[in-house]
């Protein structure tokens, strides 16, 4: 009710309220990844970016292993169907594995938004067996 009135008010005196920004979060997408197979294996990872349409962020992935990579720049994406914040999908891509070297392996990735807030997902958990 306040916010009604507030933007009535604003209106009547010729005033601009800016609009207030949707939250950044960040999503981990799809199931498990990983598992038993011939080796090097290939584990991918997706992660979906929410936030206002049309918001520059910079974002790395950052891995259990201790790499990173990035910063790389991302414009939010449209909105979903029945609006709210833009979704932006991104992608990380993790070859290894050695059936003498490294025959298994547990990790995991998170996605970090650096700009224009600092935001982390949770660690998207996997696990690789070489057979």
């Amino acid at each position: 009710m306040r916010k009604v009135l507030v933007s009535a008010l604003a209106g009547l005196l010729g005033w601009t309220v800016a609009a207030q920004a949707a939250p950044i979060t960040v999503q981990n997408f799809g199931g498990a990844v990983g598992g038993a197979a011939s080796c090097p294996q290939t584990v991918k990872f997706t992660f979906l970016v929410h936030g206002d349409q049309g918001l520059n962020v910079t974002y790395r992935f950052v891995r259990s292993d201790g790499g990173s990579t990035g910063p790389y720049p991302m414009t939010i994406g449209v909105n979903p169907p029945g609006g709210g914040a833009g979704i932006s999908p991104t992608q990380y891509s993790w070859t290894l594995g050695d059936r003498r070297a490294l025959p298994s392996f547990k990790g995991w990735v998170k996605l970090e938004v650096l700009t224009p807030k600092k935001v982390t997902s949770d660690p998207y958990d996997f696990a690789i067996k070489c057979t």
